[in-house]
């Protein structure tokens, strides 16, 4: 599976977070990100604070360093390559987008979900939405969002970003 979010994706996210131009964002911020993007909705403020250690922001270098450690392995399967947990991530994500829990993705759905997480800014949603959308009714089931998800890494290099 081809990794969820690219370097560019995480480097603009973390100059969203990065509201007063610092080059470090709060434990706070991250907090806020991991929830309101659905990743995580459990975890505490405290939580996160005894994952990064004693210091109460984190560089860029430090964000990657998070991501690639705790995020990238609960979103993209890594922690476990097996089939059913694959389909159990892959669900968990596709709850993710679809905010009404009527089984489809919307383009306003998706819309949502990416400006909740900074990436709105260079996705035409319906476009995407099209691109994957087998029987044309829209929007996206469970079955097209996982063809969208499994889409291989076409950049030719061969390396995650």
């Amino acid at each position: 599976m081809p990794p969820p979010i690219s370097r560019d994706d995480l480097h603009r996210i973390f100059k969203n977070l990065d509201k007063n131009n610092s080059g470090r964002i709060t434990v706070h911020d991250l907090h806020h990100l991991l929830r309101s993007s659905g990743i995580c909705n459990t975890t505490t403020v405290e939580d996160l604070q005894e994952l990064v250690g004693p210091t109460t922001s984190l560089d860029y270098a430090g964000f990657l360093f998070f991501y690639d450690a705790m995020v990238k392995p609960a979103v993209s399967g890594q922690a476990d390559d097996e089939d059913d947990d694959d389909e159990q991530l892959l669900l968990k994500a596709f709850k993710v987008f679809d905010l009404n829990d009527d089984g489809f993705i919307s383009s306003d759905e998706l819309q949502t979900v990416l400006s909740r997480i900074g990436l709105l800014d260079e996705h035409d949603c319906k476009e995407m939405i099209l691109a994957y959308d087998r029987n044309r009714d829209g929007v996206l089931d469970f079955g097209e969002f996982k063809d969208m998800m499994s889409v291989p890494d076409l950049s030719g290099d061969g390396l995650e970003k």
